[in-house]
């Protein structure tokens, strides 16, 4: 074969004689390069498309991770706000159950300095109503059967039980100002002997009067008794008068309040003053005869509202 080489100007400038062999190793040489290029730039091509898109799939990955990590401190951190507000709302619980709890302690020891004096006021049996103990209680074991303490429902108990201990000492204290002023009143009404011994020498109502012996009307009794034997207020009260009166000699009034007044006559030594107050059984003058006597002897006088009654009932009521 041979192959012709021309000029710029297509002359025929000369001529190369090559061989078929030569020439198919040309072609061949020609052909696998051309064939590694288009390969070479395959693999570029492909290598560059695999690494854009394993990247692409690393960020979604991350971006993935991002999204889930996201997730995970968002719930945890609602969790969190839920935990704060449980411990919150457990710590008001405590808090209120702290104080009705110092309420109620505080009214347990009202209750019991009350209820140790209404024992001795009515004289009940200081064991058996021992406020400083606690009364005795049993059961069968219930804890197989028990239920769970809950706690609302654990307030809302102590609450109930708070209102009624408060109404409880509301009414023990009524109570004991009843007892109060009914031992008051005791104190204070009119009842028993003014002397111990004695006897009635004249009694309430009309009589013969010793000096004239004409009808009048005796508005006490006359106690017979030995000179200087002890007069005793028959109730507690406080002293109007103290001194000499007309007809009485030595005289006390005793004004006791619900329209009562005592009056001790003939008396030999008085033992108090006006404006003093009396109790019950105090000494408050010596028997004697001053005034309008005949012996010695206490005329005792029991005056309500301004008017004298019959006082024999009051001398016996103490009996």
């Amino acid at each position: 074969m041979k192959i012709l080489l021309l000029s710029n100007r297509h002359h025929k400038s000369g001529a190369v004689s090559i061989s078929p062999w030569w020439l198919f190793v040309v072609l061949v040489l020609a052909i696998t390069g051309a064939s590694t290029t288009s390969s070479w730039v395959g693999y570029n091509l492909g290598h560059e498309l695999g690494t854009k898109q394993g990247t692409e799939q690393e960020q979604q990955r991350t971006h993935a991770a991002i999204v889930s990590g996201a997730s995970l401190q968002s719930s945890i951190e609602q969790q969190r706000k839920e935990w704060e507000e449980n411990r919150l709302r457990a710590n008001s619980h405590l808090n209120v159950l702290a104080l009705k709890l110092g309420q109620m302690q505080s009214h347990v020891v009202r209750l019991n300095a009350l209820g140790e004096r209404l024992a001795k006021m009515g004289e009940l049996d200081s064991e058996e109503f021992n406020f400083k103990k606690i009364p005795g209680r049993g059961g069968v074991d219930s804890r197989d059967i028990s239920s769970p303490v809950d706690m609302p429902e654990l307030v809302s108990e102590i609450d109930s039980l708070s209102r009624v201990i408060e109404d409880r000492e509301v009414k023990l204290n009524i109570l004991e100002e009843l007892i109060m002023n009914y031992d008051l009143q005791k104190e204070i009404h009119p009842s028993g002997q003014p002397v111990k011994g004695g006897y009635i020498s004249s009694k309430y109502g009309e009589r013969r009067d010793p000096f004239t012996g004409k009808k009048t009307f005796h508005h006490g009794v006359d106690i017979a008794s030995r000179p200087g034997t002890a007069i005793n207020a028959v109730g507690s009260g406080i002293v109007i008068f103290s001194g000499t009166k007309s007809g009485y000699g030595k005289l006390v009034k005793v004004q006791h309040g619900n329209g009562f007044v005592t009056i001790y006559g003939h008396n030999q030594e008085l033992k108090v003053n006006v404006g003093d107050y009396v109790s019950k059984g105090q000494n408050i003058a010596t028997v004697g005869s001053t005034g309008r006597s005949t012996g010695p002897h206490v005329h005792f006088e029991v005056q309500l509202d301004g008017e004298a009654v019959n006082p024999v009932k009051y001398l016996r009521a103490a009996k």
